[in-house]
Order: C-alpha cells, then sequence, then structure tokens
C-alpha cells in the first residue's frame, strides 16, 4: 500500500523531471514585467473610455431633462401671452378701452421670450462643445452663463405679463365703475 501511493504521488508530483525548467534571467523578468505594466495600462484606459461613455451619457440625459425644462416654460409662458391678448382684445372691442400700454407689455414679454429660445440654443452648442472638449471643467462656465440668460430672459418676460396684468386688471376695473355709474351689466 505504501509503495502504491509512492508510485501514485511519483506521477502526480514528479520529483526527478527529465526536462528542467530554467528561471528567468533578470532581462525576461524585467521584460515580462514591462509586458504586464503595458497590459495594466491598456486595461486602465479602456476603464476611462467607459467611465468617459457613461458619464456623456449622463450628461447627455441632464441636458435633455434641462431643456425640456426650459422649453415647457418658453411654452407654457407664450400660452399665457396668447390668452392675455386674446383678452385684452376683448376687452378692447367690447368697451373700447385702451389696451395699447398691456399690448407693449405683452410685446416686451413675447421679445424675452424669443431670447430665451435662442439662448436656450446657444445653451445646446456649448454644451455640445463641453462634451466634445478635452478639458470640459473649463467649457462649463458657458454653459452656466447660457443658463443664466435663459433664467433672466424667462424672468424678465414674467415680470412684463405681470406689468400687463396690471393694465388688465385696472381696464377691467374702470370698466366696471363705468358700467355701474350707468346702471349697465358687465
Amino acid at each position: 500500500m505504501v509503495i502504491a501511493g509512492l508510485f501514485i504521488s511519483l506521477a502526480i508530483f514528479p520529483v526527478f523531471a527529465e526536462e528542467h525548467e530554467e528561471r528567468p534571467t533578470s532581462e525576461q523578468r524585467e521584460e515580462m514585467a514591462q509586458e504586464r505594466q503595458a497590459e495594466r495600462e491598456v486595461a486602465r484606459e479602456e476603464k476611462r473610455a467607459a467611465l468617459s461613455e457613461e458619464r456623456v451619457e449622463r450628461l447627455n440625459g441632464l441636458w435633455d431633462r434641462m431643456e425640456g425644462r426650459l422649453l415647457g416654460a418658453v411654452e407654457r409662458f407664450s400660452q399665457i401671452l396668447d390668452r392675455f391678448d386674446a383678452k385684452f382684445v376683448e376687452l378692447a372691442e367690447k368697451h373700447d378701452g385702451d389696451a395699447s400700454e398691456a399690448q407693449a407689455h405683452l410685446a416686451a414679454a413675447r421679445e424675452d421670450l424669443e431670447a430665451a429660445s435662442a439662448a436656450i440654443i446657444d445653451a445646446k452648442a456649448a454644451f455640445m462643445s463641453l462634451l466634445d472638449s478635452d478639458t470640459p471643467r473649463s467649457e462649463l462656465g458657458g454653459v452656466r452663463q447660457h443658463i443664466t440668460g435663459v433664467i433672466t430672459s424667462l424672468r424678465a418676460a414674467r415680470d412684463d405679463m405681470h406689468l400687463a396684468l396690471g393694465v388688465l386688471k385696472d381696464i377691467a376695473s374702470s370698466v366696471r365703475e363705468n358700467a355701474g355709474n350707468q346702471g349697465e351689466d358687465v
């Protein structure tokens, strides 16, 4: 039994190998180390590229959401302006009210909305150049500046709409006063 175990161990672990492997020389070890280093560098670059692609996807998603919100705000303001226009025309025709001041405020609000739309387009162009840039952090300031321009234009449009609404309220109250003095229904 012991002899059988000895033969099995010699078959599995040859003690006397006919071909003896030589140890690598220092030059060979150095060359192998350089190869491993090159493989690691390639793996690192592939990982960076994959992370970079993920970042671009996340940034594109972020931009799409932001652009959608900004364009939605412009669209909502535009719809409100259309309703204001209709109301001013109705009041002017029905009660001979002077809506020129309100119309001027609405025109200014429309100009602000057009400026906001143009700033959104400029911000998108700046964002796309940010994605293509080797130094995206330096490009981020330009995108922020355009977004700030969009927000400023939207706020100016909102302020103009508030002024127009104030004029609309003044016209409506003067119509009510006139109707009350004359005993008419408004």
